[in-house]
């Protein structure tokens, strides 16, 4: 009985030997890129950590920041987290579902744009006494 993988074996074996370094200086350069790559991967970890969170996330690239928060301290009914531009444009005064962040340790309560660049978290019975606010 032939062998029906004669035809693919008599083609592949020549590439594969192509393929196969010829000298020790073939092999060091294939060493020395490796390790560059690996370098560079390490010495450019957080700008490529960052880019890839922003790709999974589905960011445009454009960068938003909170510059302040607004802490109502006296009766500590809500906090205004504000934005260096504009992001609730059409959407003040409606109440977000899904939130979109997170309190820690968690306890009930609602976001809505305040304005269109002001995020409002209002507690549902207000923030503890002597609750401290994190960063933004």
């Amino acid at each position: 009985m032939p062998n029906p993988f004669a035809s693919l074996r008599e083609k592949l074996a020549p590439r594969l030997r192509a393929l196969r370094p010829r000298s020790g200086k073939d092999i060091s350069l294939l060493v020395v890129s490796l390790l560059l790559g690996a370098v560079s991967g390490y010495a450019f970890r957080e700008p490529l950590s960052a880019a890839f969170a922003r790709v999974r996330a589905g960011a445009g690239g454009e960068t938003v920041s909170g510059f302040d928060v607004a802490v109502d301290r006296e009766n500590r009914q809500f906090a205004d987290i504000l934005f260096d531009r504009p992001l609730g444009e059409g959407k003040v005064d409606q109440i977000l579902d899904p939130p979109p962040a997170t309190i820690e340790p968690a306890f009930g309560g609602t976001w809505k744009w305040k304005d269109t660049n002001a995020l409002r978290f209002q507690p549902s019975g207000g923030f503890p006494v002597a609750s401290e606010l994190g960063s933004i």
